[in-house]
């Protein structure tokens, strides 16, 4: 299986700039030959901006980056996974996702602001079986459950799609949570994270079963970072056909 990681700039003054630039590089890292079976894009790509004199996010600017990305699955007949944020009275300040090759969502994880308490939101913790093996996808702002890598093998997860952010703060603590799933969960993790300065800053990573990296990111480079893993079989749905013409659907 081949995973493609982009570590992408993230513009927080341009939602237009961000869905080029995302759309951009899904389009470079499908162009390779042979292309990945799942491309990720980090959480809040989409870059918007929460605060005073900020505008807030429309419906239709979240509707129109997800069916963006959408359409992009379907065009080339992969798995897309990637987080992006979600207008004001909403359940999730910010949604992850992944597409399938049909452009559907086949899994959703949520996050919200401290304090706040939905009573109904998506998972923060989603399962999708794939023709490719069972996959989890996870956000790491949120606080990870001690029985996660329990949760993870009795779900049947061959691999964990970790949507990170644009992060200020050192490496090492998301870096070891990661390592640490993948080596208790006897699986494959994959960490995708925006584009970061300084020294120390987080960057794309690809963990195997046994917890050892077999990819990385360049720290202030922006760049797609490739992985082959063999996360062994798992749960699977119907395959799809790769590609198709029907219209996609949002998250």
């Amino acid at each position: 299986m081949r995973i493609a990681l982009v570590q992408m700039r993230i513009d927080r003054k341009s939602r237009a700039s961000n869905l080029s630039r995302a759309l951009r590089w899904i389009d470079r890292a499908c162009a390779e030959d042979p292309a990945p079976d799942l491309v990720v894009l980090p959480a809040g790509c989409d870059g918007a901006a929460f605060g005073p004199g900020e505008p807030p996010v429309s419906v239709a600017m979240a509707q129109g980056f997800s069916q963006s990305v959408a359409l992009k699955a379907k065009e080339w007949g992969t798995y897309i996974a990637l987080g992006f944020h979600q207008p004001p009275g909403q359940p999730c300040d910010s949604l992850g996702a992944l597409y399938d090759p049909d452009g559907d969502a086949i899994a959703t994880v949520c996050a919200t602001s401290p304090g706040d308490a939905p009573t109904e939101i998506p998972s923060q913790f989603a399962v999708a079986p794939t023709p490719l093996g069972c996959w989890s996808l996870l956000l790491p702002e949120l606080p990870w459950e001690d029985d996660l890598s329990g949760r993870a093998c009795d779900a049947g997860s061959r691999l964990a799609v970790v949507l990170g952010g644009t992060a200020s703060g050192p490496c090492r603590p998301l870096h070891a949570r990661c390592e640490q799933l993948a080596r208790e969960a006897a699986m494959h993790v994959c960490l995708t994270v925006g584009l970061g300065e300084g020294p120390d800053a987080p960057v794309c990573q690809t963990w195997d079963a046994n917890g050892r990296v077999v990819s990385q990111g360049t720290i202030g480079v922006e760049e797609c970072v490739r992985a082959t893993i063999a996360p062994g079989p798992g749960s699977a749905r119907a395959a799809t056909q790769r590609g198709g013409g029907a219209d996609a659907p949002t998250a």
